[in-house]
This record gives C-alpha cells, sequence and structure tokens, in this order.
C-alpha cells in the first residue's frame, strides 16, 4: 500500500512539474508512458550523476532510495533514512514535503509519514540555499505543536473523515499559502546541492 502510495506522489509531483512549465500540453498518457520507462539507477558515481539530465536527477535519487534504500521496508523508513548521509535525508525530505504540501497541504504533511522528516526538511532547505522555504517550514511545525490535541485526536480517529475535519480547525493553511508563493524551485536547487555534494550520493 505504502509503495503504491509512492508511486502515486511520484507521478503528481510529475505532472506538476509539467504543469508549471508555461505554454506546455501535458500528454498525461505520454508523461505515464515516460515515468514507467525511466532508467534507474541501483548505484550512483560522478561520472553517473553529471551524465543525468538536471530535469531527471532528483528523481533518479528518489528512485534510488526507494528501491535500494528503503526497499519496501517503510515500517521503518525513519530509521533507515536516519542512517543514510546528510545529502540522502536532505532529498527524501524535501521531496517528500513538496509532493505532500503541493497535493494537501501542511495537514496532509504531517498526517502522513512524510512529516515525520519535517527536521530534515527544515535543514535540507537550509543546506540547499531556501532560507525562507525553511522559515515556512519551522512556522509550520511551531503551528503543529500548538495544535498537538488535534493532531493526536486526528490520528487516532483514523478515518478519512476525521482528517478531512481536521481542516476545518487546524491554523496550518496559512503556512500553505506561504509555501506556494514561495518563489524558486526547490527542485533546481535541490540538483545544485547534488551536483556540489556528490560524495553524499556515492557510496
Amino acid at each position: 500500500m505504502k509503495k503504491t502510495f509512492i508511486i502515486i506522489i511520484v507521478l503528481m509531483s510529475v505532472f506538476s512539474c509539467a504543469k508549471q512549465q508555461k505554454e506546455t500540453t501535458v500528454d498525461i498518457s505520454k508523461a505515464f508512458d515516460d515515468f514507467q520507462n525511466r532508467k534507474k539507477y541501483s548505484s550512483f558515481t560522478i561520472e553517473t550523476i553529471k551524465s543525468i539530465p538536471d530535469d531527471k536527477l532528483v528523481q533518479a535519487v528518489i528512485d534510488y532510495i526507494i528501491d535500494e534504500i528503503i526497499k519496501d521496508d517503510y515500517e521503518n523508513e525513519y530509521e533507515i533514512i536516519k542512517k543514510q548521509t546528510l545529502g540522502i535525508q536532505y532529498i527524501w525530505a524535501i521531496w517528500g514535503l513538496e509532493a505532500e504540501v503541493n497535493n494537501g497541504g501542511f495537514n496532509q504533511y504531517f498526517y502522513n509519514s512524510s512529516g515525520q522528516f519535517a527536521e530534515e526538511a527544515y535543514n535540507g532547505c537550509m543546506a540547499i540555499g531556501a532560507p525562507r522555504m525553511a522559515e515556512i517550514v519551522e512556522s509550520a511545525i511551531k503551528t503543529l505543536f500548538k495544535e498537538i490535541d488535534l493532531y493526536k485526536k486526528t490520528k487516532a480517529a483514523g478515518t478519512i473523515e476525521a482528517f478531512m475535519d481536521s481542516y476545518n480547525e487546524t491554523e496550518l493553511g496559512q503556512w500553505d499559502d506561504e509555501f506556494y508563493k514561495y518563489p524558486e524551485d526547490l527542485s533546481i536547487l535541490m540538483v545544485k546541492y547534488i551536483k556540489n555534494n556528490y560524495q553524499e550520493f556515492i557510496k
């Protein structure tokens, strides 16, 4: 179930990136085929990293993390990721942040497993040169802790209805607005980080 959810999130991020390009018509069928047939890497070298096109580099790292590091063991996802290099932690955390918040806001982000990497997302944003985004993440974390009783109640209920109802009570939406207004492309910043810190991605 978790892997299916990850695939859906990946596809949403692919379509989202395509939609952000002005005057681009998105062929969903082609995008799906391209996604299904994309090249995956079981390891990286500096030469490999240099050879991957910028617009495919982050996805290549995410595929590597899913297939070669997590390996379907999502029960221990946090512990597994925390044993990796900071580069792996940062890219995984920022990717999860973008995918979840773009889909359902910070309320969804914290409700789902990606939210457990909020600290890594903050540190990652600082590391890639996105301090304003780091501030937004930090503010959302503070709001979460202010509303911790609501969070616990929603998680304890464990239903879609309770989750949807929580949107009527949470104040996290204000940080969604700030997130969506953020002017820089985090994917571009992540690509620069990967290329400048390739040793973090090479065993």
